[in-house]
C-alpha cells in the first residue's frame, strides 16, 4: 500500500503544458479585436476625410456660381447704356456703373 501512495504523489504538477494554452489563445483574441478596431477607426477616418472633401468642392462650386451671377448682373447692367449722349444722361450712367470690383480679378 505504502508503493501505491508514492506513485500517485510521486508525479511533479509543473510538467503539465495545458495551463500555458489559455494564455497565449486570450493573447491573440485580444490582438485581433484590438486589430479590428483600429482598422475600423482608419476606415471612419477615411470616409469623413472624404465627405469633408466632397463638402468643400460643393461650397467652392456655389461660390463660383454665385460669383458668375453677380458678373452676368455687371455686364447686363453695363450693357444697357443710353443712346443719349448729353451730359446728364452720361453722368447718370457712370454714377449707376459700380466700379469698385472691377480689379478683383487681377488682384
Amino acid at each position: 500500500m505504502e508503493n501505491e501512495t508514492q506513485n500517485t504523489t510521486s508525479v511533479p504538477m509543473d510538467t503539465n503544458p495545458a495551463p500555458m494554452m489559455p494564455d497565449e489563445s486570450k493573447k491573440s483574441s485580444t490582438s485581433g479585436i484590438v486589430g479590428t478596431v483600429i482598422i475600423i477607426a482608419l476606415i471612419i477616418l477615411g470616409g469623413l476625410y472624404f465627405w469633408g472633401k466632397r463638402i468643400n468642392n460643393q461650397k467652392e462650386a456655389t461660390a463660383l456660381m454665385n460669383q458668375e451671377q453677380v458678373a452676368s448682373q455687371e455686364a447686363a447692367v453695363i450693357q444697357a447704356v443710353s443712346a443719349q449722349d448729353d451730359t446728364a444722361s452720361l453722368e447718370a450712367e457712370l454714377q449707376a456703373t459700380q466700379t469698385s470690383g472691377l480689379g478683383a480679378e487681377l488682384q
